[in-house]
């Protein structure tokens, strides 16, 4: 998960599987929409941290 949050070209592979519904990216990697809404941060958090 690290990878994905710290390495921003792993980042951008983000896809929606449709079939599942779930978030995946190009390492293998799915999460629940549900896990990331609820552990997303806010804009002004995040733009804070910059």
């Amino acid at each position: 998960m690290a990878e994905i949050k710290d390495t921003v070209s792993v980042f951008i592979t983000a896809k929606v599987d449709l079939v599942t519904g779930t978030v995946g990216w190009a390492n293998g990697v799915d999460i629940d929409p549900l896990v990331l809404y609820y552990n997303s941060l806010d804009l002004e958090e995040l733009l804070k941290k910059s």
